[in-house]
This record gives structure tokens, C-alpha cells and sequence, in this order.
């Protein structure tokens, strides 16, 4: 997954993006029908803030790894 916000006025100016990984697996059981589970989050976030009136700029790096069970996905895939 990965984003990108951007925000613009004649004062200030905003820019972020971001991209994030959930680590799994997928077990196929027929050739057309999978299970899947992923645990987990590995995620990195940027934010750069230009205030042009008082010019304070500022910029946010985030990275965050959660490989905990309360990031438990299951999901099943057919495939067409």
C-alpha cells in the first residue's frame, strides 16, 4: 500500500506520503482457490509542513514495525 496528500495555499504548504508492507502467506489448496493469512504491519510515513508566515518549516519521518496477533488477517482468494 502506499499514499500520497499533498495541500497548498498562498500561507502554507503540506506534503506527505507514505507506503506500508503486512507480511503473509497464501496456500493455495486447488488452482483457483487460496487461503491467506498475513501478520503484522511494517510502515513508513513522511510529512513536510512550510508555514510561510513565520517561517517554520517541519518535517515528521514515522516508521513503525507490528508484528503482534492484534494485526491477525485471514482471507480466502478465488482466482477466475
Amino acid at each position: 500500500m502506499f499514499g500520497e496528500v499533498g495541500l497548498s495555499d498562498n500561507e502554507n504548504d503540506v506534503k506527505g506520503y507514505g507506503a506500508s508492507i503486512k507480511p503473509g502467506i497464501t496456500y493455495f489448496l486447488s488452482k483457483k482457490f487460496a487461503l491467506t493469512v498475513n501478520l503484522g504491519d511494517i510502515n513508513y510515513t513522511s510529512l513536510e509542513i512550510d508555514f510561510s508566515d513565520s517561517d517554520l518549516e517541519s518535517e515528521i519521518e514515522t516508521s513503525n514495525i507490528n508484528l503482534g496477533l492484534s494485526n491477525l488477517t485471514i482471507g480466502a482468494v478465488i482466482l477466475f
